[in-house]
């Protein structure tokens, strides 16, 4: 019974995330910045989208979703907890240079996003 319980959540979480996930891949990827080994690698189209998401789970849904196309980085690691959670400095850097944020709503992303637009 607790595994039905685990395999509906995780379904009804896919569901959510997964045709944002898709609408993601449909967008064109421009970037201005970069070294050159990246800019060659997003003309030729082999570049990777830098994705972070909040929690674990989420992870699991982006990278089911898309592959190995994106390279997916989570803000709460194991053991923390996001109802206490703060991005130290260089998640807030690499967060900045990300090309897509997944929230959930939990408190903390409130937050973030203020200071995300400030370092754009």
């Amino acid at each position: 019974m607790r595994f039905s319980l685990k395999k509906r959540l995780i379904q009804k979480g896919f569901l959510v995330l997964a045709p944002a996930v898709l609408f993601l891949l449909a967008i064109p990827m421009h970037s201005q910045s970069g070294s050159r080994r990246e800019q060659g690698e997003k003309e030729s189209g082999n570049a990777k989208l830098k994705v972070f998401v909040s929690i674990i789970p989420q992870a699991y849904f982006v990278e089911r979703v898309v592959g190995n196309r994106v390279d997916v980085q989570v803000l709460v690691q194991p053991g923390h907890s996001p109802a206490t959670y703060e991005p130290t400095p260089k998640q807030m850097a690499r967060l900045s240079e990300a090309d897509v944020f997944f929230r959930i709503s939990v408190p903390f992303e409130n937050v973030l996003i203020p200071m995300i637009e400030s370092t754009k």
